[in-house]
C-alpha cells in the first residue's frame, strides 16, 4: 500500500519533445527591389534539454515570389536551428527563439536576345533586350541556386488544447545586410 501511495504522489513526467506542422505567410524584402508576400508551410521538431529551454529544428518552404514580367521567380527555402526559451508552466506559455537559418535561394528568369547593329560594327550582333521587344530571336530560361546564412529571432505562444496537443502562433524574422524575411505562422503540435 505504501508503494501505491508513493507512485500516485510523484508528478507526471514533463514532455521532452515536440513535433508540429505549420502554415503562414512569408514576407520578404531584399536588394534590387525584390519584395513580395507568399504563403508558406513547414515542420518543426524540438527537444527540451533543461526546462524551460529547448533546441528546435525547422524546415520552411515558401511560395515563389514573382520578380519581373518575364516570369522571374525567387524563393528562399529555410532550414533553421534555434534555442527556445519558454515562460510559465500553465496552458498558455509564451516563448522567444534565437538561432540561425541556412537559406537555399533559387532565382529563375528569362533573358531575351535580339540581333541589333552596334555603333562599332554594321553587322548585327546578339544583344540582351526586353522580352517585349518585337525582334526577339531567342529566349533563355536562366536558373541560379545559392546558399546564405541568416540570423533568426522569434516570439510566440504555446496554447495547450489537450495534454498533448498544442496550438502555436508565432512570428519569426530573418535579417541580414540587405534582406529581411518575416514569417507570421500558426502551428499545430504534439508533445511527447
Amino acid at each position: 500500500m505504501l508503494s501505491a501511495v508513493s507512485a500516485h504522489s510523484q508528478p507526471a513526467a514533463e514532455p521532452r519533445g515536440y513535433v508540429a506542422v505549420k502554415g503562414g505567410l512569408n514576407i520578404e524584402r531584399a536588394e534590387d527591389d525584390l519584395h513580395g508576400t507568399t504563403a508558406g508551410g513547414g515542420a518543426i521538431a524540438g527537444l527540451t534539454f533543461a526546462e524551460p529551454w529547448a533546441i528546435e529544428a525547422e524546415f520552411w518552404l515558401p511560395g515563389a515570389i514573382r520578380t519581373n514580367p518575364e516570369n522571374g521567380r525567387h524563393r528562399d527555402t529555410l532550414f533553421s536551428v534555434g534555442f527556445r526559451r519558454s515562460f510559465g508552466a500553465e496552458r498558455f506559455r509564451p516563448h522567444v527563439l534565437v538561432g540561425a537559418s541556412i537559406a537555399r535561394t533559387e532565382d529563375a528568369f528569362t533573358t531575351c536576345i535580339a540581333n541589333r547593329p552596334t555603333p562599332v560594327s554594321p553587322t548585327p550582333q546578339q544583344m540582351l533586350v526586353s522580352c517585349s521587344d518585337p525582334d526577339v530571336v531567342e529566349r533563355r530560361q536562366e536558373r541560379f541556386v545559392g546558399t546564405s546564412l541568416f540570423p533568426l529571432v522569434g516570439a510566440g505562444v504555446e496554447i495547450a488544447l489537450t495534454d498533448r496537443v498544442r496550438l502555436i502562433p508565432d512570428v519569426r524574422v530573418q535579417v541580414w545586410i540587405t534582406s529581411v524575411i518575416v514569417r507570421p505562422a500558426i502551428a499545430l503540435g504534439i508533445v511527447f
